[in-house]
């Protein structure tokens, strides 16, 4: 068998989600492939393409989640040992990858940076490091995983003590909580732009990478997710108009010609939120022969999360090492040229690529996939 052969690859896979989550990762690893984009002054138009990568994950997640959630929880006889299964189902998932690849954080800062201690990296260890965002450098992609995790934590534990104390039907406890939480952190939000927009603009910067101020982007997936279960008719009637104001959506983001503070902190979360809600009826039922494109897609589908902690690992270590300066001599005198960097960045950029999806595949193929099913497994 092929070394970075998937088995199964296309087993039981919704392609439209693949689609998606193929995107979502694309724009991630897009914009920090971006630190070795060999023409500095063309970083501007090419930024132009980015989109929130980050944001349709958590669009995605909440819509993966509300749905096993809808099944495994919501009923009226709830026990606890299927909010337990519920939390090891997904952590078994994704903790192993991320302790992974924070010890081998840990390990390269404690070899370049020696001044940081335990304290230091404690807050990685219990996803602390996102309540409040200080622009951290070290394993600063972990951000987005902390809002996962307090999710993962928080919401399906609060439905839980709602179905027990059955103040309503668990059907509406959901849309409740679903329209409750992506009210407040709305207000959330609006309330620190109020606040902080005639002095600390740091705190309204750091509004994207907070936890609590990006629960609402899951909260559209879970939303979308109660939807299909509960009104399937409506589900599958707002396919094709969802497809259009999706589009709508992307045309906005893409082309709108004033990028106000207030769009960019408060309207661009919520806009990107509602595209991929809108995208989702029309993308469940998307039915495609199966190609080599398509097997790709679904291929990087798979290892996302890997290659989500791959590539940021990946600029750590390039712009750690303290070789580049040389190297630049070695090929500008092979080559009699005043300066190689062009050259340089030009690999880097094209290794970074190969190398992060590699990586990405033996890591999903060799410890993401044998870890959660071990950890799945077990009693």
């Amino acid at each position: 068998m092929n070394l970075f052969t998937i088995p199964n690859l296309t087993k039981n896979r919704v392609f439209g989600l693949d689609l998606l989550r193929f995107f979502a990762i694309f724009f991630v690893v897009y914009v920090h492939a971006g630190n070795f984009l060999p023409f500095r002054d063309k970083v501007d138009l090419y930024m132009k393409i980015y989109y929130d990568g980050v944001g349709i994950f958590f669009v995605l997640s909440g819509f993966l989640i509300g749905t096993i959630i809808i099944k495994q929880l919501l009923n009226d006889n709830v026990k606890k040992s299927e909010l337990f299964h519920f939390w090891k189902q997904r952590w078994s998932r994704t903790l192993p990858n991320y302790y992974f690849f924070l010890i081998l954080n840990i390990f390269f800062e404690f070899i370049f940076n020696r001044n940081n201690s335990f304290d230091y990296y404690f807050p990685f260890l219990v996803f602390l490091q996102s309540i409040i965002y200080d622009k951290w450098t070290f394993f600063y992609s972990s951000w987005s995983l902390c809002v996962e995790e307090w999710f993962y934590l928080l919401i399906p534990l609060f439905l839980f003590v709602l179905l027990k104390l059955k103040i309503f039907k668990p059907k509406i406890i959901f849309l409740i909580t679903c329209i409750v939480v992506i009210l407040l952190v709305n207000l959330l939000r609006v309330y620190i732009y109020i606040n902080n927009i005639d002095g600390n603009l740091k705190i309204i910067e750091e509004m994207k990478f907070s936890i609590f101020t990006r629960f609402d982007a899951l909260m559209y997936g879970m939303l979308a997710a109660y939807i299909k279960f509960y009104y399937l008719n409506i589900w599958n009637k707002f396919k094709n108009i969802g497809f259009i104001i999706g589009i709508l959506g992307l045309l906005i983001y893409y082309f709108l010609p004033v990028r106000s503070s207030f769009y960019i902190h408060l309207i661009s979360y919520t806009l990107t939120s509602l595209t991929i809600f809108s995208f989702l009826p029309y993308l469940v039922t998307l039915k495609v022969k199966e190609t080599k494109i398509t097997r790709i897609i679904t291929h990087i589908s798979l290892i996302s999360y890997s290659m989500y902690l791959v590539n940021s690992f990946f600029v750590m270590i390039i712009s750690y090492l303290p070789i580049w300066d040389n190297v630049d001599i070695f090929i500008s005198t092979l080559l009699n040229r005043e300066s190689s960097w062009g050259i340089i960045m030009s690999i880097l950029y094209l290794s970074f690529w190969v190398v992060t999806i590699l990586l990405s595949t033996l890591i999903y193929k060799y410890f993401e996939i044998p870890t959660t099913k071990y950890l799945r497994n077990r009693k």
